[in-house]
């Protein structure tokens, strides 16, 4: 009976924690300074702007080198701050787009508490204030958690010129399952808990299509663990045109400008630049 007593409350102990954090899973931010531009020798300005729920947000805002082709706003990932994002996206400052690189909620000196729908206003918040930078186009460009947001936001927002995806998950849902399959303590509930306590909501898999008519260009690496590929191959597939899929051999999770290398920041270069020269009046 003893043993017995001890798998049941093992059991209702996971059941418990589940319940309470199973969404919590999706978000993991700090304060920490990875990176410092001024250090580092780049030019930028830390702005920060109102959310709709009327939370202030913090970014990092990278002016083009020379003539901007446009603004793309940067959609980080679920861990740390913009500190430790922004040397992802600051090649495209080098190709000629100003670049803006903004935290959730919660992330570094922003604001608030970061969840489903408040990422989605930051989301919104960024691009809005992208817009009323300059008369540039506006581009999103997207990792991990931050592509399942950009894929709601540039659906709501049409103003959005053209949008990269890389590692997007198809569900959060499908996500959380995904993620206890790894672990062999929680493998056993991971078709339990996600369906009882991941709410179908905000997800990419009912947005993505309506981006369309913009161009749409999802990246994944073939390797990658902790979102895995076939979820873009399905966004992909269930995407209307123009839309495009690159799949990088050998790419874990985050590793596809590594594997890559220049093709990387070529192609998501020209994407932008050719989006925005088809969209933008002569």
């Amino acid at each position: 009976m003893f043993p017995r007593r001890i798998h049941l409350f093992l059991a209702a102990a996971l059941f418990a924690l589940t319940a309470c954090g199973v969404e919590r899973i999706f978000y993991y931010p700090n304060r920490v300074l990875y990176a410092d531009p001024d250090k580092l020798g780049l030019t930028c300005q830390l702005v920060s702007y109102p959310t709709a729920n009327g939370r202030m947000i913090s970014a990092l805002h990278f002016p083009a080198q020379g003539p901007a082709l446009g603004t793309i706003v940067h959609f980080h990932g679920n861990f740390a701050n913009v500190s430790n994002h922004f040397p992802a996206s600051y090649f495209l400052v080098r190709r000629g787009f100003n670049v803006l690189v903004f935290d959730y909620q919660g992330y570094g000196v922003s604001e608030g508490k970061p969840n489903r729908a408040r990422t989605i206003e930051d989301g919104q918040a960024s691009v809005r204030w992208a817009l009323a930078l300059s008369t540039a186009p506006v581009g999103i460009f997207a990792q991990s958690l931050g592509a399942a947001v950009a894929s709601v936001v540039a659906a709501k927002e049409p103003e959005v010129k053209a949008v990269v995806l890389e590692a997007c998950f198809t569900t959060y849902r499908a996500a959380a399952a995904h993620a206890m399959k790894q672990s062999v303590i929680s493998w056993p509930f991971a078709w339990v808990f996600p369906p009882l306590f991941v709410r179908r909501k905000l997800d990419p898999w009912d947005w993505v299509e309506k981006i369309s008519p913009r161009p749409l260009l999802f990246i994944h690496g073939t390797t990658d663990r902790v979102v895995p590929s076939w979820m873009s191959e399905k966004l992909f597939a269930r995407a209307r045109e123009p839309k495009r899929l690159w799949l990088i051999p050998d790419a874990g999770h985050m590793e596809c400008r590594r594997k890559a290398g220049q093709a990387y920041e070529a192609t998501i270069a020209a994407f932008f630049e050719k989006a925005f020269k088809e969209t933008t009046p002569n």
